[in-house]
């Protein structure tokens, strides 16, 4: 490999591991590392880049930047005898119509996603893939439907030994549990959830399990143990400075504790 390719792919993965931290700074690393891709004619280096401009745009809330991202992205990607990039692209646009309310969109590039990542082996956007039909049924109220695809993501992550995306999978199973007010198999759930998330970097998941738990154990009218994992998880979201987590929670809190 030629060496200025050689060094900008450093550069391009080492933006990777900054995108959860720190996104605008990313996104702006980013434009440039993609104007150098360009310039020197390397198409694959472009799309990666692109790829983490829409991630960093889609993180920040910029929706319509991360789809424009997205849409360059594959359009480059056309251009190529491959279709390494191609699952990613089309999971990312699922991202972007998801969270803009645009549900049958999204079920169908994430649909797209899944065959895709399947035929290039590309385990992490299979489950991904899973995870977000999951949360489209949970959204259309087909309870079942989520709690079963939700289940099979946690097969897959398990089996490929993907820990963390295990445990991401868990907390939206465990949802799609407490919606069929299944509150026993909630806490076995969640309890492989904590301890997969314990010591991964992004702690608002395992704020998020201990959320849910408390929600089972009150479904369960386990109070005093409710009322332990409520405070565990607000402790965490004011740790991560998360100020818009556990509404559901904190009011429950301010109720048992008037």
């Amino acid at each position: 490999m030629d060496k200025s390719l050689y060094l900008l792919e450093i550069e391009i993965e080492q933006l990777k591991q900054r995108l959860e931290i720190s996104p605008e700074d990313v996104l702006r690393d980013a434009e440039q590392l993609l104007t150098r891709s360009k310039q020197i004619h390397y198409p694959e280096g472009a799309i990666q880049c692109l790829l983490i401009m829409s991630r960093s745009a889609l993180q920040i809330v910029r929706h319509d930047r991360s789809l424009h991202y997205a849409n360059e992205a594959l359009d480059i990607q056309n251009s190529l005898d491959n279709d390494r990039y191609l699952p990613e692209i089309l999971h990312l646009h699922a991202m972007n119509y998801w969270e803009d309310g645009k549900y049958y969109t999204a079920q169908q590039h994430w649909i797209s996603a899944l065959e895709q990542s399947t035929l290039e082996e590309q385990i992490e956007i299979l489950i991904a893939s899973l995870l977000g039909l999951g949360n489209i049924w949970r959204s259309t109220n087909e309870h079942y439907l989520a709690c079963d695809i939700h289940q099979l993501a946690v097969k897959v992550a398990n089996s490929t030994r993907i820990a963390w995306l295990e445990g991401r999978a868990r907390i939206l199973w465990a949802w799609d549990l407490y919606l069929l007010e299944n509150f026993a198999e909630m806490l076995t759930v969640l309890d492989v959830a904590m301890e997969l998330l314990e010591n991964h970097h992004n702690q608002q998941w395992l704020a998020e399990a201990w959320d849910f738990q408390a929600l089972a154990l009150l479904g369960l009218e386990r109070l005093e143990e409710a009322d332990n994992a409520i405070q565990q998880a607000i402790t965490l979201a004011k740790n991560i400075n998360f100020p818009g987590f556990s509404h559901m929670l904190i009011s429950a809190a301010q109720g048992w504790n008037s």
